[in-house]
């Protein structure tokens, strides 16, 4: 399946040049309420007990995000430093994926302490890693769950090299980048069988398009 990560166009040159992606550590991520729970029967001392066990998952697991379609425009105004960023357009194993389901309530807990089995534990993380408020749709989320330990460590991130479940297949520039097609162009060096596109505002629709005069198709 094609996916698309948004990312700063200063981030996007990196990522470009060291051909790897920045893994997000859960406890960064924009919405509060990744990986947090309803509880059928609240009290301090599970809401402790989860908040811990969280803590422990968030230094175990990353996740890399992307979206179905870099069309949305509030995608690169959220994600893509206003539109001036960049979509990076991933072939990725569709069993490897994890596609995120939108609804109005929270994953709830129905246990009076963690669940010891590991089995039910798992069961109960992925579901925690699939699941978004329902106003997050728009982005058609999937994602990539990393072990931590398997990824590479370097100033205190953690990256994930381009690899056969990461292959990058385009390059799109947001409608307000300032690169010129000549600074554009070089980011793909060392780079094949890859599609460049400068985007642009549709004349009619809310929506990012392709300007058909800037796609360039790179083979070498």
């Amino acid at each position: 399946m094609r996916a698309y990560h948004f990312i700063a166009e200063k981030w996007a040159k990196e990522a470009l040049k060291k051909k790897r992606l920045k893994v997000s550590n859960i406890n960064t991520l924009n919405d509060p309420f990744e990986l947090h729970v309803g509880f059928s029967k609240p009290n301090s001392l599970l809401r402790n007990t989860f908040r811990d066990w969280k803590e422990e998952i968030s230094k175990e697991f990353g996740i890399l995000c992307f979206s179905k379609n870099w069309h949305n425009p509030l995608l690169w105004s959220h994600y893509a430093e206003k539109h001036t960023g960049c979509a990076l357009g991933f072939e990725i194993q569709d069993d490897k994926a994890t596609k995120i389901i939108y609804s109005k309530n929270r994953p709830l807990f129905k246990w009076t302490e963690m669940p010891s089995d590991p089995i039910l534990r798992q069961n109960f993380l992925d579901k925690l890693f699939k699941t978004k408020f329902v106003s997050w749709k728009y982005e058609e989320e999937y994602r990539l769950v990393y072990k931590l330990n398997t990824l590479d460590y370097e100033g205190g991130f953690y990256f994930q090299e381009f690899d056969n479940n990461l292959v990058l297949k385009e390059v799109i520039t947001g409608c307000n980048s300032q690169m010129s097609d000549e600074e554009f162009l070089s980011l793909m060096d060392g780079y094949t069988k890859i599609t460049a596109i400068k985007s642009r505002m549709d004349v009619k629709k809310y929506s990012i398009v392709r300007d058909i005069e800037k796609v360039w198709n790179i083979n070498n």
